[in-house]
C-alpha cells in the first residue's frame, strides 16, 4: 500500500510539473468529455440502485425526491424569490434530505437503528499508526513492491484523469452565472496538489481507496448552492473550505458520528444521486449533435460498467471511428443523424 500510493503520487507530480496532464485535459474531444461526465452520472446512479437501495429503500427514496426538490426544482426556486423564509430553507441544500434520513429512518420507516449516542471525542492513536502502517515502523518498502503496485497506479491515474475532466466542467458550469469571482481551474496544479496529498499520506497514513483530485457528489452538492447566488453562498473556495473544515470537525466528535452512523450509507446515496442528476445535465449541455451524443452515451455505458480504462479507451476509439473522419470532410454540426433510438428526444430537449 505505501509502495502503490508513493508511486500515484509520482505520476500525479510528474503530470503536473511537466505540464503533460493539462496539454492531454485541453486535447480531449467533446465527446469524450461528455462521456466522461455521463459516465460519472450513470456509475452514480449503478452505485444507488445495486448497493445502497438495499439498505433502506424507503428512505432512500423519499430522500433523493426532498434532495431534489430543494436543489433542481423550478418551482420551489420561484416560491424562493418571493419569500424570504422559503428562500432561507432552500439554502440548505442537502441538508433537509439529510435530516430527514436521521428521524423518519430509524423511528419512522424503522429502515434504520436507532442512534446509540456516544459521548466522547474520537479516540486518535498517531504512534500506533505510525508503528503498524508506515515506513517509520515496517521500514521502506522493497522494489518488488513498487514494480508489482506499477499496473494498479498507472489504472488509478487512468480513474484520476477521468476526475480531473470532470471538475473542469463542474466548476465551469457552477460559475458561468457568477460574473462576481473567478474560479480557475488549473489541471497542472490539482496534478500537483494531488501530488502532494498522496505523498504526505503514502509516508504518514496509507490510505486504501488513495487521494484523488476531488469527491464529485461532494463537489456538486457545494456547486448546486453556489449557483444559488451570492447570498447563499459568497464565495466558491470559501464553500469548499467550510465544507472540508466542517468535515474534519465532524469526524472528531463521537456524538455526532454516532448520530450520523446509521444513516451515514443514506447520506453516501443521496450525494450520489446528486452527482448522476448533475452530470447528467452538464454532460448533455455540451454535447452539440447527435455524432458526439451517441459517442458520449456509448462511452459512458461502459465506463460506468467496465471501469474508466474501458470507457476512455471505448471513447477514443469512437471518437476516431465516427467523428474525426466526418470533420474532416463536412461539418460535424450539419451531419444528421436518423431517428434511431432516442436521437430525435434529445434533438427536442436540445
Amino acid at each position: 500500500m505505501i509502495a502503490l500510493q508513493l508511486l500515484v503520487a509520482l505520476l500525479f507530480f510528474v503530470m503536473g510539473a511537466t505540464g503533460v496532464g493539462k496539454k492531454l485535459i485541453d486535447r480531449i474531444p467533446i465527446s469524450v468529455r461528455g462521456g466522461i461526465i455521463l459516465g460519472a452520472g450513470f456509475a452514480a446512479a449503478l452505485n444507488v440502485i445495486n448497493v445502497r437501495l438495499k439498505l433502506a429503500p424507503m428512505t432512500i427514496i423519499l430522500s433523493t425526491l426532498i434532495a431534489y426538490f430543494f436543489l433542481f426544482s423550478g418551482t420551489f426556486a420561484k416560491a424562493a424569490e418571493k419569500n424570504r423564509w422559503i428562500k432561507i430553507l432552500r439554502n440548505q441544500g442537502i441538508v433537509p434530505a439529510q435530516l430527514f434520513a436521521i428521524i423518519v429512518g430509524p423511528y419512522l420507516l424503522k429502515e434504520l437503528p436507532v442512534p446509540q449516542i456516544v459521548w466522547s471525542l474520537t479516540p486518535v492513536n498517531f504512534g500506533y499508526v505510525l508503528q503498524n502502517y508506515t515506513v517509520f515502523g515496517l521500514g521502506w518498502p522493497e522494489l518488488k513492491f513498487f514494480i508489482n503496485a506499477l499496473p494498479m497506479a498507472l489504472t488509478a491515474y487512468i480513474i484520476a484523469f477521468g476526475d480531473f475532466i470532470l471538475a473542469k466542467e463542474i466548476v465551469n458550469d457552477a460559475t458561468a452565472a457568477r460574473e462576481d469571482e473567478t474560479v480557475e481551474f488549473d489541471a497542472s496544479r490539482s496534478n500537483l496538489v494531488s501530488a502532494i496529498r498522496n505523498g504526505i499520506m503514502g509516508l504518514f497514513a496509507p490510505w486504501v481507496p488513495l487521494n484523488g483530485p476531488l469527491w464529485a457528489s461532494g463537489l456538486l452538492t457545494i456547486t448546486e448552492r453556489y449557483k444559488m447566488g451570492y447570498k447563499t453562498l459568497p464565495s466558491y473556495w470559501g464553500g469548499v473550505g467550510t465544507f472540508r473544515a466542517a468535515t474534519v470537525i465532524a469526524v472528531m466528535l463521537m456524538p455526532l458520528v454516532t448520530l450520523i452512523k446509521p444513516a451515514f450509507g443514506i447520506f453516501f446515496a443521496l450525494t450520489m444521486v446528486v452527482q448522476a442528476f448533475a452530470c447528467g445535465y452538464i454532460g448533455m449541455k455540451m454535447l452539440d449533435n447527435n455524432m458526439q451524443r451517441g459517442v458520449a452515451m456509448t462511452m459512458a455505458a461502459i465506463l460506468a460498467i467496465k471501469g474508466a480504462a474501458w470507457g476512455l479507451a471505448s471513447g477514443i476509439i469512437l471518437y476516431f471511428l465516427i467523428e474525426y473522419t466526418a470533420s474532416e470532410k463536412v461539418n460535424v454540426k450539419e451531419v444528421k443523424v436518423g431517428n434511431i433510438g432516442c436521437s430525435s428526444s434529445m434533438d427536442q430537449s436540445k
